[in-house]
């Protein structure tokens, strides 16, 4: 604590540090508006002396080119830097600061082609302005104005003469600053906890992962002027592809290990929603057409799920349900409000003043989306509206269901047909 008092004192009066006396603990960095204490730049090649201090430049804008040999842009802003020095050299100093060595430096300036036509000082070995100033970029430029404020931090982009003119005469300049992030960690995901930067950046991403304990099933769309956001959260896989292909929940063809590990209920609920709930969440430009974004979801879920999904034609399976001792007096609507809608108590879905195909709906709808259940189709022909009410408990059971619509003059008859169905695989078949 002493060590900093003292440093934050001298920083104060304006006091001259060497850098290489300098406590590195003591150091903070700078920004725009501070003012750089006078430390020693140490270790220079190309100039007059080994070392030299930002008051030796007093009254001259001074820019810090922070470099680095194994740099491309770096090399490739030297002549702008040497041009620009050679324009303004009354009234401003270019100083290169790098952290390797003389030796490194020297070899550099020697032997590359570029380097050999460089003339401005370098500072060698730097262990203190990269502190004051910190970075991962480079190159990075550091403007410090005569009285040793700091005027701006840019890329060397900005190293243009209009801006330099601007900043000698000491005009308002008003450039991007050039701010890394100093704590990414290149082996954590990116924008993961910050890492990289704020998740608002996002303009577009995808992503599927494992149950996530503790958090709430549930799925939907958010937009804003941005972006537009598809969500499912912890549902299962067949949830998944429900949401892309639109499937009925009945229309399914499981060639996989184990199907039952695709319907909810069949083993104890925390063991399967640890083994089989999914999270998946993709985030496009706001102007993206919904119909992509299932394309897109469809295909990671092919890709990374480990399973292939799509719809496909299949000889099937299934009940017909027809016309048997029918009359229209039995089930033709008598009008008025229409109604499709469970009573009050849930036990019976009631339908008034609805197409048959409402009805074919209403017996194919289940839950949960399972292979068990039977698929019905319509053989009646009836194209009348119609009121009917069937008892839940009935529907997916053919012989219950069988002795509830016979009333109305109809029945359900087994046979084969040719249906569009979702088939889930292990592997993507050979074609």
């Amino acid at each position: 604590m002493k060590i900093l008092a003292l440093w934050l004192a001298l920083l104060a009066a304006g006091t001259s540090v060497s850098a290489q006396t300098t406590p590195s603990a003591a150091i903070r960095a700078l920004t725009i508006g501070d003012t750089v204490p006078d430390i020693e730049f140490t270790n220079l090649i190309n100039y007059h002396s080994k070392t030299a201090r930002l008051s030796d430049f007093k009254g001259k804008l001074v820019i810090i080119d922070f470099f680095a040999t194994w740099c491309g842009p770096c090399i490739a802003a030297l002549p702008k830097l040497q041009a620009l020095q050679q324009k303004n050299k009354d009234a401003m100093e270019i100083v290169v600061m790098s952290y390797e060595p003389a030796a490194v430096i020297k070899s550099f300036l020697s032997k590359n082609k570029t380097g050999a036509s460089i003339h401005l000082p370098f500072v060698t070995a730097d262990t203190v302005f990269g502190k004051l100033f910190p970075h991962k970029m480079v190159p990075h430029e550091v403007w410090i104005d005569g009285d040793r404020k700091v005027r701006a931090i840019t890329s060397a982009a900005y190293l243009t003469q209009e801006n330099v003119i601007a900043a000698i005469n000491g005009k308002p300049i008003v450039l991007p600053l050039k701010k890394d992030i100093l704590d990414f960690d290149i082996k954590k995901p990116l924008l993961e906890n910050g890492n990289g930067g704020n998740i608002s950046t996002i303009l577009e991403r995808s992503i599927l992962t494992r149950y996530l304990n503790g958090m709430p099933t549930r799925d939907g769309i958010l937009k804003d002027s941005l972006h537009v956001k598809m969500y499912y959260i912890n549902l299962p896989l067949l949830h998944l592809y429900q949401a892309v292909l639109n499937f009925p929940n009945n229309r399914i063809v499981l060639e996989v290990h184990n199907p039952t590990d695709f319907i909810a209920g069949q083993k104890p609920t925390d063991a399967w929603n640890e083994e089989n709930l999914y999270a998946f969440e993709i985030i496009r430009p706001a102007q993206t057409p919904i119909k992509q974004m299932h394309k897109e979801m469809l295909q990671s879920l092919n890709i990374y799920s480990g399973f292939y999904g799509r719809m496909e034609r299949r000889k099937m399976l299934c009940w017909a349900l027809v016309k048997k001792g029918y009359s229209q007096k039995q089930l033709t609507s008598k009008g008025g409000k229409e109604i499709c809608t469970l009573s009050e108590t849930g036990t019976e879905r009631i339908l008034k003043c609805q197409p048959v195909n409402e009805l074919i709906r209403a017996l194919n709808t289940f839950q949960q989306p399972s292979m068990l259940h039977p698929i019905i189709v319509d053989a009646t022909g009836i194209s009348d509206l119609i009121d009917i009410t069937i008892p839940t408990d009935s529907i997916g059971n053919i012989s219950r269901l069988r002795s509830v619509l016979q009333p109305y003059g109809l029945d359900l008859v087994k046979e084969e047909r040719w249906l569009d169905m979702f088939v889930l695989s292990s592997n993507e078949p050979e074609e």
